[in-house]
């Protein structure tokens, strides 16, 4: 006897024929699914644990795979920023709050040796007056950038007037310590 059934799996519509009445899925592949969703806590959890006792083969299978996938990834990673975009900021700021408030002492650690080296990288003959000037008049969304880093790999610059200038935001967190040439 023929019989018309809908797949079991919830975002497939797919009305399929067969004879019996045992099947419930379309395909392999929804049933794989359907499995994976209905255990997926449980799947997670020995995800988990390999990961806890296998630390150096997840790291070689995780960067594998992601480099196999890497635009595959990107387009899925953006495609949830969008999305999630004002979630995951909220997130993020939490977290760094957070963060912050339990590790203040480091924070405040790393502020200071940021102040000691821009002094050390200030010289006697800098026109500080004009470097004030530069950092007051930065515009909304960038950042005060030093051209070449105070601490650079390959050379350190002087936190002098020649040396700074504004940068977008995004795009100075992305240079970070590095000298980008145009």
């Amino acid at each position: 006897m023929r019989i018309e059934k809908n797949c079991l799996l919830d975002n497939c519509n797919k009305v399929f024929l067969f004879w019996g009445d045992k099947k419930k899925f379309c395909s392999k592949k929804c049933q794989k699914k359907y499995w994976y969703n209905f255990n997926f806590e449980k799947i997670s959890e020995i995800k988990k644990e390999y990961k806890r006792n296998n630390p150096k083969k997840w790291k070689k299978y995780h960067s594998q795979y992601y480099q196999e996938n890497k635009e595959e990834l990107l387009i899925k990673s953006k495609e949830r920023y969008e999305i999630k975009g004002e979630e995951i900021r909220k997130k993020n700021k939490e977290y760094s709050e957070i963060y912050l408030q339990l590790n203040l002492d480091k924070h405040r650690f790393n502020q200071a040796n940021r102040r000691a080296r821009k002094l050390q990288a200030t010289p006697s003959w800098a026109n500080m007056q004009k470097i004030k000037e530069i950092y007051l008049n930065c515009p909304k969304g960038y950042h005060v950038d030093h051209i070449i880093p105070l601490q650079g790999k390959i050379v350190c610059g002087l936190h002098v007037e020649n040396n700074l200038q504004y940068l977008k935001a995004k795009e100075n967190l992305r240079k970070g310590n590095r000298i980008v040439t145009s």
